[in-house]
């Protein structure tokens, strides 16, 4: 009971289930350790909660890894069989992770210790996407996404790293269709050619005034596509000229968007290899075995006029350490710059402030410049989506905890839930209120008391990937 008439409480980052505690987490227990006994000294009641994370990506990845030790492959495991080897190594290293707090003689009230994938977790997270989904902040729909071939599974934006590559840029003749003008462009993925859906100059580019609105062929397909003006074009950039592959690039998705341009022909496959859209290419390595062997027909073509070196930076995946393929595909998203407007109003109010102050210029370039957040994971453990659809037609017939009123109409042997589970960080972003046994319906006595939390302590790093989420939910 508080003496003061004030409370105090701190969330603890929750350790991912992937290990034993580092130096980073012996860090993070000490300094919280000592606010957390100065306030309790002071007499204010005073309350610090243990708990774990059930780390998605990075717990399954380590799971599949002690597995093929064993000689067993998850793609040869039923998803209730895999997810029991899940539930194995969580109860081993919560188990480690509680041990190495108690030694450390963190002081933290282990009545109440939790974890993000807990029965009482679980259900909150489905509640809130419920929630989000019928207010609209979350939406299933067709969209540009980074795809990690290692990790099997979609990722988001800030889990790409931009890594520095030396290539080649090729230099490519496009024909003007009934004419003999040519219109050259620069790439450095000639590969994704076949997938063109037009070529961009910029609207105020003298050199190509009067080819806007006409037609080239495609080298070696022969395809006809237009050519429009766009602002997105560089016009000091290469060429001036710009190939729009709205299935392979999300620049050239949101060029289509804006134009009317169907995003078809999609001919490179989420692993990287070419697809049957891809004819003569097909089943062959994109950025290796279809380049060599496109860019010597554009030779022998005549169309390929010259290669130079090239270097730039591609995005990599953080965790599979893969580049990353963008591609488009059905997911589930929440619009976050929505979400953001009262994390704005509120730090432009200073109702909390951000120490040390240089982290602010960081977390205005993230808050005022937020791109629709891509949730959905093609994964095993983790939050399943309370998802369900028709499963032949694979029409979406409800987002929904109960779904009996969509067995009992459609027939439940015709429905199935959705395969995917919600990215980490949407569970971790409920942490400091789930862990005060916050409920939607109650929000509840502990949670009146102590929310919101007075401090926060953690890793610049995760300002984004936590803390902008915290705050946004």
């Amino acid at each position: 009971e508080s003496r003061t008439g004030r409370t105090f409480y701190i969330p603890i980052p929750p350790p991912n289930v992937t290990g034993n505690l580092h130096i980073g987490h012996a860090l993070t227990l000490s300094l919280q350790d000592i606010m957390v006994r100065y306030h309790r000294m002071k007499g204010d009641s005073t309350v610090w909660i243990p708990g774990t994370d059930h780390a998605g990506i990075a717990t399954q990845a380590k799971v599949e890894e002690k597995l093929l030790k064993t000689g067993k492959k998850r793609v040869e495991m039923s998803r209730e069989d895999f997810l029991d080897e899940c539930w194995k190594w969580m109860a081993e290293y919560r188990g480690n992770i509680a041990g190495q707090t108690e030694k450390m003689g963190a002081s933290v009230d282990w009545s109440r210790e939790r974890f993000t994938f807990d029965a009482r977790s679980n259900e909150l997270v489905e509640k809130i996407f419920v929630d989000l989904y019928q207010k609209g902040i979350l939406y299933r729909g067709e969209y540009m996404v980074n795809y990690s071939p290692a990790l099997d599974s979609v990722i988001s934006d800030i889990e790409v790293e931009h890594q520095e590559v030396e290539e080649k840029m090729y230099y490519i003749n496009y024909f003007v269709s009934g004419s003999d003008l040519e219109l050259l462009i620069a790439t450095t993925r000639p590969e994704t050619m076949l997938g063109d859906m037009a070529l961009a100059v910029h609207p105020h580019d003298k050199r190509y005034k009067r080819i806007i609105g006409k037609n080239v062929l495609i080298p070696i397909i022969n395809r006809e596509i237009p050519v429009i003006a766009d602002k997105m074009v560089d016009i000091g950039f290469g060429t001036g000229v710009v190939k729009i592959t709205p299935a392979h690039d999300p620049a050239d998705f949101e060029t289509a968007k804006r134009h009317g341009i169907p995003v078809n022909y999609r001919v490179i496959d989420k692993r990287g290899y070419m697809m049957p859209e891809a004819t003569l290419f097909v089943g062959q390595h994109a950025a290796t075995e279809a380049r060599a062997n496109i860019v010597e027909l554009l030779k022998s073509k005549g169309n390929l006029v010259k290669v130079e070196p090239y270097t730039h930076k591609v995005g990599y995946c953080s965790r599979g350490k893969c580049r990353i393929e963008s591609v488009v595909s059905t997911q589930w998203f929440i619009r976050a710059s929505e979400m953001a407007k009262k994390v704005i109003t509120g730090y432009k109010k200073k109702e909390f402030e951000i120490i040390p102050s240089r982290f602010e210029k960081t977390f205005e370039d993230w808050i005022y410049n937020l791109r629709d957040w891509c949730i959905s994971r093609q994964l095993w453990w983790g939050h399943q989506i309370p998802a369900y659809y028709h499963r032949e037609t694979g029409e979406l017939l409800g987002v929904t905890r109960d779904p009996s009123a969509i067995y009992a109409q459609h027939g439940e042997a015709n429905v199935r839930r959705d395969g995917d589970v919600l990215d980490t960080w949407f569970s971790a972003a409920t942490w400091p209120f789930s862990i005060l046994d916050y409920t939607i319906e109650d929000p509840g006595e502990f949670f009146r008391k102590f929310y919101p939390a007075n401090v926060l302590e953690t890793g610049h790093d995760i300002l984004f990937f936590w803390v902008i989420r915290m705050l946004m939910f």
